[in-house]
């Protein structure tokens, strides 16, 4: 186990368990890094012990199968540590409405538990007001900190708008991340299934590798694509340098997962200036408010959503100009990292932790 240095700033120490070796772990570290505040790291059994016997206060990315085995454990292990201490949460892939009301009570019970809470989106907040109604719990929630996810800093040295180079004449469809259900890689397989029905040259590119246990999709997709006459890859890892670059010389960037809460994924398409296609919902119209033209957001007014008519008309527009894609130089992108440990270093400073949520901008219904 990992033990932070003493920090100079009334940052809390951010705790990241062996457990978390994706996405949460690596933008809590990114978090405490930026912050200037130190990170503990071990299993969780030695984070139960130093637990324990802590003076400094935390702050945990809490995802509930990170922490347990089952979302009532995971809420049980919070309580125990903010037995300890002053504990904050941020709140990663909270319970969408059909979630089991087991998952919904065990983030209740979490955020309950804790000092204060955060959520990376207003759709956040209001996804677990929905919980709340859904399991009958009778208490009111504690005002929440909404600190969006940031748009990374580029490492790559293509400019916003810039034309990129691509594979001839091929349409190239781009997924980027890992490969699981309800990620929208089926839709897109479908989309290009019948771009290429219509005559076209049509690949689709998974930037990513499947989830462990989820080969089996992969070969659904590979059977799908090659019976509708696309190719298919999977590229499996890649790093920062090669992942931007094929980033860029896709034709089609899309993040058509269905049921978005927070997306790291929409973000690193703005990163490298492209402008990808989205599913309509209440998270990525909360994103095209934040971010204003900055998404190519599928219309529910083109077609019926199981039809594929919609987010088909996108693609086209995409087609007919292929600029769309690219974003300007003025595009504005914030917040980026440094405005996001702005806000969570002010929170973390307020007394009692208890200052209230910006207002949520008024969305429109869906």
């Amino acid at each position: 186990m990992s033990t932070p240095a003493t920090s100079r700033t009334s940052r809390p120490v951010h705790v990241v368990p062996d457990t978390d070796r994706g996405a949460i772990g690596m933008y809590a570290r990114e978090v405490a890094a930026a912050a200037g505040a130190p990170v503990l790291t071990g299993s969780l059994a030695e984070l139960d012990a130093r637990a324990a016997g802590r003076s400094e206060a935390w702050h945990v990315h809490f995802c509930d199968r990170l922490y347990a085995a089952t979302p009532g454990e995971a809420a049980d292990r919070i309580a125990r540590w903010a037995q300890g201490g002053r504990l904050t949460l941020t709140l990663h892939d909270v319970p969408q409405p059909w979630a089991s009301p087991e998952r919904q009570r065990g983030y209740l019970d979490a955020v309950a538990a804790a000092d204060a809470w955060a959520a990376n989106s207003h759709h956040e907040v209001l996804l677990l007001d929905e919980a709340r109604r859904l399991t009958g719990s009778p208490s009111a929630l504690a005002p929440g900190l909404v600190a969006h996810l940031p748009v990374p800093d580029s490492q790559t040295a293509a400019l916003p708008g810039q034309p990129d180079a691509r594979d001839g004449d091929e349409v190239v469809f781009g997924v980027v991340g890992w490969v699981y259900p309800d990620k929208g890689h089926r839709e897109v397989v479908r989309a290009a299934g019948r771009l290429a029905e219509a005559g076209h040259r049509v690949r689709v590119r998974c930037l990513g590798a499947a989830v462990e246990g989820h080969a089996d999709l992969v070969e659904e997709l590979q059977g799908r694509a090659e019976r509708s006459g696309v190719a298919l890859e999977v590229t499996g890892f890649l790093d920062q340098a090669d992942l931007e670059a094929a980033m860029q010389a896709v034709t089609v960037p899309v993040a058509a997962h269905r049921h978005l809460s927070a997306s790291a994924s929409v973000n690193s398409w703005l990163s490298t200036g492209r402008r990808p296609v989205v599913a309509d919902g209440r998270y990525t119209r909360e994103l095209a408010a934040l971010r204003p033209g900055t998404l190519l957001l599928v219309d529910a007014d083109d077609g019926p959503e199981d039809s594929g008519e919609a987010l088909d008309a996108v693609v086209q527009r995409v087609l007919d100009d292929p600029g769309l894609t690219h974003l300007g130089p003025d595009a504005r992108l914030a917040p980026h990292l440094g405005d996001t440990v702005a806000a969570y270093a002010a929170w973390w400073s307020a007394t009692g932790f208890d200052g209230p949520h910006p207002a949520r901008p008024e969305l429109p219904a869906w």
